[in-house]
Order: structure tokens, then C-alpha cells, then sequence
């Protein structure tokens, strides 16, 4: 009787887990992430050229996140247009303002990190 109830038990603990909306792990998301960081890393607003690679890193995450229906899209359009702002403030030599932008720009990416980083 009672391994009865422990195999009844079960199928309810298995049925039940089935019945969760886990995001599966997404390579592409991990991967644009990683790149987006490293080229972050690499930005300096003395050096606008620096700035637009992140750029260019962040339409590549936006488009993929636009694709998969991503909830974090909005997210990923805050970064580009930071980065556009950075990149503009840079190019006038205006230190302080680009600074701020990347900041905003490494908000954000804690943001992502923290969801897509659990996938």
C-alpha cells in the first residue's frame, strides 16, 4: 500500500513540474551578452570609435531579442539609444556626459544579466 502512495506521489510531484514555464538556456542571447560586455569594457569616451563597436554590439542583441520575442526588448532599446547618446557626447568632447550615458548603459546590463544570466 504504501509504495502505492508513493508512486501516486510521484507522478503528481512529476506531472506538476511539467506544468512550469521554465525559459529554456539561450545561446544567443549568452553570447550577445558576453560580446555587448566585452566591448563595454573596451569603451572610452576619448575614443568615440570605441563607443559605436558597443554600438554596433547592441543592434546585434536588440535584433536577436526582437526575434525570440524576448520580454527584455525594451531593455535592449535603452542600451542602443544610451549608446547612441554616449557615442554623441563623445564626439563633442563632452567627458562627463558620455560617462553618465555608460553608466546607464552598464544599468541596464545588470538588468539582462540578471535575467538572462538564470536561463
Amino acid at each position: 500500500m504504501k509504495t502505492i502512495i508513493v508512486a501516486l506521489l510521484l507522478s503528481f510531484v512529476i506531472t506538476g513540474c511539467a506544468f512550469l514555464d521554465v525559459k529554456k538556456h539561450d545561446p544567443g542571447l549568452s553570447s550577445g551578452y558576453v560580446d555587448l560586455k566585452m566591448s563595454l569594457n573596451m569603451a572610452d569616451c576619448t575614443e568615440p570609435f570605441t563607443i559605436y563597436e558597443a554600438y554596433y554590439q547592441a543592434e546585434w542583441i536588440n535584433e536577436y531579442s526582437k526575434f525570440t520575442s524576448d520580454p527584455l526588448v525594451k531593455n535592449t532599446e535603452n542600451i542602443i539609444k544610451y549608446l547612441e547618446r554616449a557615442h554623441e557626447a563623445s564626439d563633442k568632447l563632452n567627458l562627463p556626459a558620455c560617462d553618465r550615458w555608460l553608466n546607464l548603459v552598464k544599468i541596464n546590463m545588470k538588468i539582462l544579466k540578471t535575467d538572462w544570466g538564470t536561463r
